[in-house]
């Protein structure tokens, strides 16, 4: 079976003014788009890129091509029905562009879009960009994937499942042994919500990145992985790596990570 190209895509609420671009899309490609909705977050993970630009301000174009530097910094940290809305008709545009694609991946981000402090309507304008961006893929003859992605630290995880149920999107819960989670009764928090999470019936994956800190945890089969594994849908992704010894990833652990993998866990 032929495999789809996939253009990835990042969009935010100022992202395009007037320049944005025509997207050429004669081959149907499968389309990535990033929708980029806020920076704040209510977890400090000692891994996070939004601090790394937080306290690196003046390397941080080195380290950054300039794309992926704008794309990431042109975000608010603040959240409003306003930000919402405005990203919403970005999205529009891009996905009019995009007329004639097969499917659509596309993913909400932050941040985390999903903290107890946001109020009803900014999960009634989550509701209002999702429907409005799956018509007009449903509009173009088009197919869509939608993660909804959250480190899932909340009083009210039903806010979430009643999005991805509606919407038939898949809830991308990001979950790390180190670096993410301070306390033991924030972790606990986690573990509940991920099986309410999974009784709700919602499409759901654990994401967990690949850094050093993780693989550790993988190849000395810490029971927490093991439970996790056993019980749960399980993703690894690349390391965007921040330049922090205690997480940056070598090649050779790497290949040692896709050995045990494939000898004790293969359904990663």
């Amino acid at each position: 079976m032929e495999s789809k190209k996939i253009i990835p895509i990042k969009v935010a609420y100022d992202s395009l003014g007037t320049n944005l671009p025509i997207f050429r899309n004669k081959q149907k490609v499968t389309n990535g788009i990033s929708i980029m909705v806020t920076s704040d977050c209510n977890l400090k993970c000692d891994f996070c890129l939004e601090r790394y630009y937080d306290d690196h301000q003046d390397d941080v174009a080195k380290f950054c091509q300039d794309a992926f530097f704008k794309s990431y910094n042109c975000i608010t940290r603040e959240n409003s029905v306003e930000i919402i809305d405005k990203t919403c008709e970005n999205v529009l545009e891009v996905i009019r562009k995009l007329n004639g694609a097969e499917i659509y991946n596309l993913s909400i981000l932050g941040g985390e879009l999903f903290q107890d402090k946001y109020k009803p309507e900014i999960y009634e304008a989550y509701d209002r960009l999702l429907t409005r961006c799956i018509d007009q893929i449903k509009k173009q003859n088009g197919k869509y994937q939608w993660s909804l992605m959250t480190n899932l630290i909340t009083k009210y995880p039903q806010r979430i499942t009643d999005l991805a149920i509606k919407h038939k999107c898949t809830i991308n819960a990001s979950f790390d042994f180190e670096g993410r989670f301070k306390t033991q009764k924030v972790l606990n928090l986690w573990l509940k919500n991920i099986e309410f999470v999974k009784k709700s019936g919602a499409s759901y994956l654990i994401n967990t990145c690949m850094s050093k800190a993780n693989i550790d945890h993988i190849i000395n089969n810490d029971p927490l992985w093991v439970e996790l594994y056993n019980n749960h849908v399980i993703h690894l992704e690349q390391f965007q790596d921040v330049g922090d010894d205690d997480y940056s990833v070598s090649s050779e652990l790497l290949t040692k990570l896709y050995i045990h993998l494939y000898e004790h866990y293969p359904k990663v």
